[in-house]
């Protein structure tokens, strides 16, 4: 009887061990960026990943207010040790914050913020991507100047008006849907007062 109790207790001290060890948990290693020729190369690792839902990658110009760039999948394997990548292409800036928020059954974790800082900047204030699109274009500013009440215009190429909207200061990228465009070449602008950067793209027809 009493060997049978042993055993009892010494297995819920087992489990409940186990239990423990399994708890919601992650610890994560590194957390590093890269400047690269199309934008920023973010790499991050991490060990004992238990009941991860996600990742939660942000991006910020003044390391205070963050903005989703991108959830990533944990991944599925029994390594203790997982890399992760994930590049934010078009991203040309002198200073980026980027953090990696862990989500968690349980709660959420914050990683370090880190700081991706290049020197070698020669790109214009905008830029457009696709050039060349049916559906969707994004507006990437480079420039640092401060921009409070500056306007995103779209122009034909007549020199007709056809879209003008007030961004905000601190406006990074933009998506517009040019979806109801008619096919061909138009001209986009940030201006504000003195300061004026173009750039242009097609619009094909479905």
């Amino acid at each position: 009887m009493q060997q049978k109790l042993l055993h009892f207790f010494l297995f819920l001290f087992l489990f409940h061990g186990n239990a423990w060890a399994q708890q919601d948990s992650v610890n994560m290693t590194s957390f590093n960026g890269t400047a690269t020729e199309i934008g920023i190369d973010l790499c991050w690792t991490t060990v004992g990943e238990y009941n991860v839902e996600s990742f939660l990658l942000e991006r910020s110009l003044d390391a205070m207010e963050f903005k989703e760039v991108a959830r990533v999948t944990p991944h599925v394997s029994n390594l203790e040790k997982k890399d992760y990548h994930y590049s934010d292409n078009h991203i040309y800036r002198e200073h980026v914050y980027y953090r990696v928020t862990t989500i968690l059954n349980s709660g959420t974790v914050c990683s370090n913020i880190i700081a991706v800082v290049r020197n070698d900047l020669d790109r214009p204030d905008i830029m457009v991507y696709p050039t060349i699109t049916n559906q969707f274009i994004n507006v990437v500013k480079n420039s640092d100047e401060s921009l409070t009440g500056a306007h995103l215009r779209i122009f034909n190429l007549s020199g007709h008006l056809i879209m003008d909207k007030v961004i905000a200061d601190n406006f990074l990228l933009e998506t517009i849907d040019v979806s109801g465009y008619d096919a061909g070449a138009y001209v986009i602008e940030l201006y504000k007062d003195k300061f004026a950067s173009q750039s242009k793209f097609i619009k094909q027809n479905p």
